[in-house]
């Protein structure tokens, strides 16, 4: 019994100890993830997401939404660059982020960063587009299969 008791304890001090160090490995994953957000220039980021926000409204209303968006967004970046970082974490091994950070270091790496915002604000703005376009699609496909199941049917297929 005693020796049941003393192996248990010793795979339970292992299994603590293993996760111990995930938890730190973790922890250093998730600073080079701050270190790569602080790369990719968090204010040119907010920038652009009031550029491509301002950009759907009229004219006259940009320099407002601009504004308010800004104002809006601002105080939330920290949040949103610390949750990008953990979620980095999550998403990436430490080997890879590593490598993702030396690359940014590179001159390509660094046009990379200048660029993407651009690049994802005209994405997003074409994405857009098509996705509006093709919601009266959607809609009338949607109400077409809600007309033709039956009222105790369940919704999924």
């Amino acid at each position: 019994m005693m020796k049941l008791f003393v192996t248990s304890l010793l795979a339970l001090t292992a299994a603590l100890s293993a996760h111990a160090q995930d938890a730190a490995q973790k922890s250093e994953c998730v600073d080079t993830a701050r270190q790569l957000q602080k790369m990719m220039n968090p204010g040119d980021q907010l920038a652009e997401m009031q550029k491509s926000m301002s950009q759907g409204a009229p004219e006259e209303l940009r320099p407002i939404v601009t504004q308010v968006v800004g104002e809006v967004m601002e105080p939330l970046m920290p949040k949103l660059e610390e949750q990008a970082s953990v979620l980095m974490a999550k998403h990436f091994s430490c080997e890879e982020l590593d490598k993702i950070k030396a690359f940014y270091e590179t001159p390509e790496g660094q046009s990379m960063i200048t660029k993407m915002p651009g690049f994802m604000a005209d994405v997003g703005a074409f994405s857009q587009k098509e996705i509006m376009a093709a919601m009266p699609t959607i809609q009338k496909r949607v109400k077409e299969l809600m007309d033709e199941r039956k009222p105790h049917e369940p919704i999924h297929r």
